[in-house]
């Protein structure tokens, strides 16, 4: 056999491997977000909708939770602004979106006091606006 037929088949190799690896990857995440977004769910179902307050030890672990799992990459209260792993938001569903437009909005209300619950959820490697909630004017994707 030649270097070069040998060198061919030895890169098809590695390159089939990295495939299952980053396939393996996917799908291991994949359970992650689900996860998180039942959990984030629950808590929407189950928060009051009052503005009002700090942020509370349930919201604040939700958050760290979210941070955690790489979803939500940071939160500016003061801007009203989240920044979120745009390949973890690709494979959101519309309904998981929301769920999570809502919560950052209202921890932003909550954080602040102002009682007006509002983000701006930008992407984290371009700072590109994914998409936009609001009590008043609903959730919006870009």
């Amino acid at each position: 056999m030649s270097a070069r037929k040998r060198n061919l088949i030895f890169f098809i190799v590695i390159v089939g491997v990295i495939v299952v690896l980053f396939a393996i990857s996917l799908y291991q995440n994949r359970g992650v977000h689900v996860t998180k977004y039942d959990e984030l769910k629950k808590t929407t179902h189950e928060a009051s909708r009052a503005p009002t307050g700090a942020p509370t030890a349930e919201d604040e672990k939700m958050l760290k939770d979210l941070m955690e799992s790489g979803i939500v990459e940071s939160v500016n209260a003061n801007m009203n602004e989240a920044t979120v792993d745009p390949a973890s938001w690709a494979r959101m569903k519309f309904d998981a979106k929301k769920h999570l437009g809502w919560f950052l909005a209202t921890y932003c209300g909550k954080k602040k006091g102002t009682g007006l619950n509002w983000v701006d959820i930008l992407d984290s490697y371009s700072g590109k606006k994914l998409a936009k909630y609001s009590e008043a004017y609903g959730f919006k994707v870009y």
